[in-house]
């Protein structure tokens, strides 16, 4: 039976908070704005308390590094957990996916930048 690495990712509940942190940061910027509904939506997923001025400051500060980890660490993560269980791999990219649906829709406004980005987020997912 395979186990999850901690000595080299960490705990597993913090690893994959921090790609699911990650989803949502990256797909409420990509519209180039943060609305109140979005950050909202990320402090009461994640337990947070973000003002909109303190995400944006966030993202200004670290917003290249996210865009890294969503595209090149996501598909690593899922392939992480699919070699320990594929059924839970299969429901975290169901969660990922329903998540960057609501996130698009959170502010009753599709942007073309929002559809790309979940695209993105799909395409990431599928590795």
């Amino acid at each position: 039976e395979r186990k999850w690495p901690v000595d080299k990712l960490g705990d597993m509940d913090v690893y994959f908070a921090n790609d699911l942190m990650c989803v949502i940061v990256r797909l409420i910027a990509a519209d180039g704005h943060f609305e109140p509904g979005e950050v909202d939506y990320l402090n009461n997923a994640l337990g947070f308390e973000y003002t909109v001025d303190e995400l944006q400051a966030v993202y200004d500060e670290c917003g290249d590094t996210l865009g890294e980890l969503f595209e090149k660490e996501l598909p690593e993560s899922i392939r992480q957990i699919r070699e320990l269980n594929p059924l839970l791999a299969d429901n975290y990219q169901e969660m990922l996916s329903l998540i960057g649906k609501i996130m698009i829709e959170s502010d009753g406004v599709i942007t073309p930048e929002e559809k790309a980005a979940a695209e993105q987020l799909i395409a990431a997912m599928e590795g």
